[in-house]
């Protein structure tokens, strides 16, 4: 059964198998750091108690996130990353999203919580629509950092992004006006103040 508990700094050493995986994406120590000390009520993790070691957790997935923006007050999801043994049990989205989404909407009252997720990620996109995400519009070249993108370019779904928008009851749907997939912009357009 799944426990969730706050995200510790060593918990950095306990993660690699989770990181290791092709599907997760890697950040420097710093990023994870600088998370924990600014928005350490949007780090936590789910662990597992395994029956041949009692006394030790394992961890089987983690979310990283903050609230940002004062205009757009909103919570953003950075990370969200799930061993893979603990994979489709649900811990993704009973679990870690779950909470997030409870933090985000009964202690910091935002209007929606939103993430980018690579257009080509055809499970995760499938994971946040089936939990009521929706796709509020294409990040041209999120994931490019070679070459400075522009709105001419054409779709590449393994370097563009979807931000993707879950709206919650005090936000009543105001977040997704003009939004899907057709709506284009740059990452320089998706920087919140």
């Amino acid at each position: 059964m799944s426990s969730l508990n706050p995200f510790e700094p060593s918990d950095l050493f306990h993660t690699q198998n989770i990181n290791l995986d092709p599907f997760v994406e890697n950040f420097p120590i710093f990023f994870y750091l600088e998370y924990l000390i600014l928005n350490p009520n949007y780090v936590f993790k789910s662990t597992e108690t395994l029956s041949y070691q009692p006394l030790r957790e394992h961890i089987s997935g983690y979310i990283i996130g903050k609230v940002e923006g004062s205009q757009e007050y909103h919570s953003h999801i950075s990370a969200l990353a799930v061993d893979n043994q603990y994979r489709r049990l649900r811990i993704s989205s009973n679990v870690l999203l779950e909470c997030f989404k409870n933090i985000s909407d009964y202690i910091s009252k935002v209007k929606f919580i939103d993430l980018f997720v690579k257009c080509d990620n055809k499970l995760a996109l499938n994971l946040y629509e089936n939990i009521g995400y929706s796709i509020y519009r294409r990040v041209i070249g999120y994931y490019d950092n070679t070459r400075e993108p522009s709105l001419k370019s054409k779709n590449n779904d393994n370097l563009d992004a979807y931000d993707m928008r879950l709206c919650l009851d005090r936000d009543n749907f105001q977040s997704m006006k003009n939004g899907g997939p057709n709506n284009r912009c740059l990452p320089k357009d998706v920087v919140f103040k």
